[in-house]
């Protein structure tokens, strides 16, 4: 039976709810051995592994026991129910939320938006078309006709010993609707002012949204990480704290602040990928987080040679009768400074001034070493981006041509970096 396109109409959240319990009623009345067997003859028959989606681990329990595979899967229409329940509940709350009761509600969007973008999806058989569109007529009316007709059954379950753990069948219009309500309901969720964005909080807010697709608020949810007014609990109004941008607390981790690079990249989005850079890369938080951990232990070291050389030089008088003590305690010290004093000084030239892993964007000549190694991650994204808008055959480097290459040119020039050197390119030496 050949489907009349028609066009959407508005639908609310409420709606779909409503709808989708309506789905929900009618499946749960069909024989369970018919729906069983037809499962298993369409596993057999199908040429694409069933995706398995596991119920997530709680960030507050991490060690929980995940669920076993031949479980199934959680009920989307509960989950999407119970996280518009609970954002609401959180925003509409005059006291400041639990961080527990937030990510909880961050856990269940994650499950529930990968159940929307690895759900399945069948054909419609004509006597369910005439029943969801009889339910639509009576119960939604003509604004809500349109999606019950497009509504498929829920998923069936399978037996235990198949191992198949697959979810709700749902179709293209209604899981779009889903995903733009629950980007929009995660987003609204961490932009209330009341919620104070925690390190796990913007873990699950990253990986929501890169892979429902939907990486626009990203630059704007990481300058809140930094910036945002501290909220203070038990107190009525609420009172809010300046944070300081500057502290090692708000610096994006590279891993977050690559996630959401790659799903800018994903979508072609120059502007997107850039504001992503300043607001990770470049925030003043980064650069003083990376120097505490990368550069504090060898700088631990420099500050205790001193003492070990003195302990050194120390023990080598006592066992030697040619020279004496005091000189040959000076000696070992002297000597312990200079081998590692040279040692040390190569390895930082050899390790600042290293480009075997440059493709396409380099450092432009002057800028300091210390410089260069301190914005290495910033080089890399840009190396990134540059790889993603140019031609993928080597022997084609260099003859890009657009308004967005040319734009990345000019900007990858404002920061001290050179995209295409001409001396390092293929056949251009």
């Amino acid at each position: 039976m050949c489907r009349r396109a028609a066009k959407a109409p508005r639908i609310s959240i409420n709606s779909l709810l409503r709808c989708l319990a309506n789905s929900h009623d009618t499946s749960q009345n069909r024989n369970i051995n018919t729906r069983r067997a037809s499962t298993v003859t369409a596993h057999k028959s199908s040429n694409f592994p069933t995706a398995r989606i596991k119920v997530p681990q709680s960030f507050t329990k991490p060690g929980d026991k995940s669920v076993p595979s031949n479980c199934s899967s959680p009920n989307p229409i509960t989950l999407l129910r119970s996280v518009v329940n609970g954002q609401k509940a959180i925003t509409a709350s005059n006291t400041v939320p639990d961080e527990v009761d937030v990510l909880e509600l961050l856990d269940k969007c994650r499950g529930l938006s990968e159940i929307l973008m690895f759900g399945e999806t069948d054909a419609f058989e004509e006597t369910e078309e005439k029943e969801h569109n009889s339910e639509a007529e009576n119960d939604e009316g003509s604004s809500t006709s349109s999606l019950l007709n497009n509504l498929e059954e829920e998923s069936q379950r399978t037996p235990d010993n198949l191992q198949i753990s697959h979810v709700s069948q749902l179709p293209i219009a209604v899981r779009e609707t889903a995903k733009n309500t629950l980007i929009r309901l995660v987003d609204s969720l961490l932009l209330d002012p009341k919620i104070f964005i925690t390190p796990e909080m913007l873990q699950a807010y990253v990986r929501i949204q890169a892979l429902l697709g939907a990486p626009e608020r990203m630059p704007e949810i990481f300058h809140l990480y930094a910036h945002k007014p501290v909220p203070s609990p038990n107190t009525s109004p609420i009172k809010y704290m300046t944070p300081d941008p500057k502290s090692l607390r708000n610096a994006i981790p590279t891993p977050l602040a690559d996630a959401a690079l790659d799903s800018a990249i994903s979508k072609h989005n120059l502007p997107l990928a850039l504001n992503i850079i300043d607001t990770s890369f470049r925030a003043p938080a980064f650069p003083r987080a990376k120097l505490l951990k990368r550069a504090g232990p060898p700088f631990a070291a420099i500050a205790c040679l001193p003492v070990i050389a003195a302990a050194a030089g120390q023990y080598v008088s006592d066992w030697q009768n040619t020279l004496d003590p005091s000189t040959a305690t000076w000696m070992t010290v002297a000597g312990f400074g200079t081998y590692f004093g040279v040692t040390g000084t190569i390895g930082y030239v050899s390790l600042t001034t290293s480009n075997d892993q440059m493709e396409r964007v380099t450092w432009a000549p002057g800028l300091s070493l210390w410089k260069r190694w301190m914005r290495e991650e910033e080089r890399s994204a840009f190396d990134r981006i540059a790889l993603a808008w140019g031609f993928r055959d080597r022997r084609r480097r260099g003859e890009e041509t657009g308004e967005d290459w040319e734009a990345l040119r000019e900007f990858c020039g404002m920061r001290d970096m050179v995209l295409d050197k001409t001396n390092l390119m293929d056949d251009m030496e």
